[in-house]
């Protein structure tokens, strides 16, 4: 089967779809908008850029990917990329610029990913974009995937014929991520220079607003000036905006103003396949998002046997993170203080053990090799049902 696949293709969600699609035997070919030169390109699919630097060139700034000579130059490339392909399937990512490009281009059968971008919908606020996007989806798109299952009954509540509906949690690798990296455990507490009785929080999340650095920052302060034992947090993951480093420093600065500079770790945005020492080394996760879809980082600090703290939000709800983990009103450091300070103080016994069966649980439910293996099965179905050859009103020319 031949899947063209149009996204933010180094982002950690696609890639693992990319690769089990490549692994399942099949021919893929990914589209993104620029990828920079100094990215090594991959060898086990096709890679083409919608926006080549010639044409970066010859629009100066309107080339950004949101404007309009941008969006019409993707949409042309799009089209030679999928008449030269002929796709059985294409699969978009985020209800953004690639999405758009791939209705604009009328590339079909098409499924989408929504990822977090109809999470309004769990509180009943949906937005006017976000009501026109499931418009527009109904009419031009074969088959809409979300994460999380309380969003999926939201949308099926909803009038969505003939667009389809699934769920789909990107899974977790139990082999990968499991509790039993004691030596990188180790290895992470001498190159940071933990001392050996400190608690260890681990924030892993992207850095952006929405992620609740700040507040993670002044409910850990507060709880070392409580706790009569030593903290450290390790922050990790500069991803998710423009320039988090301004982020990133004046996080640090307000932990510095708290007095608890001294406690605060560093950690960069690491290789996937780096993550479960970095979750061994923790002794509490720490997630605090205003609003959330079904991060993969629960599902793998769940794998790891890690104890969660994390905000009580309604996409949570009815799922192993309700559960198993320790839930906090979201935006008010001062209740996730307070849940710090109970962990760090608690019996350790009782939390491995509880720890334990959230690993037991996500596995049983969230295996990576059944997640791959319904994805396959989507495509599959989709394909079967989509008998035309691809075609579109255009020119070919080459890529």
């Amino acid at each position: 089967m031949r899947l063209l696949m149009v996204g933010p293709w180094r982002l950690t969600a696609m890639r693992r779809n990319i690769d089990w699609a490549v692994e399942s035997g099949n021919e893929v070919c990914v589209a993104d908008f620029r990828t920079p030169p100094e990215i090594i390109r991959p060898a086990t699919f096709r890679l083409v850029n919608l926006l080549p630097q010639r044409v970066a060139t010859a629009h100066h700034n309107a080339a950004h990917k949101k404007s309009e000579p941008a969006l019409n130059s993707a949409v042309l490339r799009l089209q030679r990329v999928a008449a030269d392909f002929q796709p059985h399937v294409v699969h978009s990512y985020t209800l953004h610029e690639h999405t758009q490009v791939c209705l604009r281009g009328g590339l079909r059968p098409l499924v989408v990913s929504a990822w977090g971008s109809l999470n309004r919908l769990l509180t009943g606020e949906a937005t006017t974009g976000q009501r026109r996007w499931l418009r527009r989806l109904r009419q031009s798109a074969h088959t809409l995937l979300v994460e999380n299952p309380n969003l999926l009954r939201v949308l099926a509540e909803r009038p969505h014929a003939p667009l389809r509906l699934d769920c789909f949690a990107i899974g977790v690798d139990g082999s990968l991520f499991h509790p039993d990296y004691p030596d990188k455990a180790a290895a992470w507490r001498f190159a940071l220079d933990i001392p050996p009785d400190a608690t260890v929080l681990l924030s892993p999340r992207g850095w952006a607003r929405n992620y609740g650095q700040h507040d993670i920052m002044r409910a850990f302060a507060a709880a070392c000036h409580r706790l009569n034992r030593p903290l450290v947090l390790v922050l990790m993951g500069m991803g998710r905006m423009k320039r988090p480093e301004t982020m990133g420093q004046e996080v640090h600065d307000l932990g510095v103003s708290l007095g608890v500079g001294h406690a605060i770790r560093w950690i960069p945005q690491l290789p996937f396949e780096e993550m479960p020492g970095v979750y061994n080394l923790a002794d509490i996760v720490v997630n605090y998002p205003r609003s959330d879809a079904f991060p993969s980082t629960l599902l793998e600090a769940a794998a790891c046997a890690r104890p969660v703290i994390t905000s009580d939000l309604p996409a949570y709800r009815n799922t192993f993170i309700e559960r198993f983990c320790r839930l906090v009103e979201p935006e008010s450091p001062a209740a996730l203080a307070d849940a710090l300070v109970e962990m760090a103080a608690s019996d350790p016994v009782p939390r491995a053990a509880r720890a334990q069966q959230a690993r037991q649980a996500v596995l049983a439910e969230f295996d990576e090799r059944i997640q791959r293996e319904r994805l396959m099965a989507v495509y599959q179905q989709v394909a079967l049902e989509n008998t035309r050859p691809f075609r579109l009103a255009v020119q070919r020319g080459r890529c």
